[in-house]
C-alpha cells in the first residue's frame, strides 16, 4: 500500500484536526512534542488514538506550509510553531487566510 500525503486544502478543510493543532501552537508557542505526544496530549480526549496516521499527514503537511518546524532529536522527530509565522497561523483561525 502506498501511503500519498494530501495537499494541506485538502487535509485543513476535511476536519477540525488541524485547527485543533494550530490553535494549540498559538496558546502556546513554545510547545514541542513528537507525534505520539502530540495525540496524546494536544488533542482533545475525544480524539481517536487510531488517528495517528491523519494526524502524521497532517503535521507533514503544516511543515510544508511552514507553519510548523520539525526537529529530530536522536531518534525522535520533534514538532513545534515555527515562531515566525504565528501571524500567518492566527490569520488562519481568524479565517481571514486560506490554507
Amino acid at each position: 500500500m502506498t501511503l500519498v500525503a494530501l495537499p494541506l486544502t485538502v487535509v485543513m478543510t476535511n476536519a477540525s484536526l488541524g485547527r485543533e493543532i494550530l490553535e494549540y501552537l498559538a496558546r502556546e508557542p513554545e510547545a514541542k512534542d513528537t507525534l505520539q505526544g502530540i495525540v496524546d496530549w494536544w488533542l482533545s480526549s475525544t480524539r481517536s488514538k487510531s488517528r495517528r496516521e491523519e494526524v502524521r499527514e497532517l503535521l507533514e503537511d503544516l511543515v510544508k506550509r511552514k507553519w510548523v518546524t520539525v526537529t529530530e532529536a536522536g531518534t525522535r522527530t520533534v514538532y513545534g510553531l515555527a515562531k515566525d509565522r504565528l501571524c500567518e497561523v492566527e490569520e488562519y483561525l481568524r479565517g481571514e487566510r486560506k490554507p
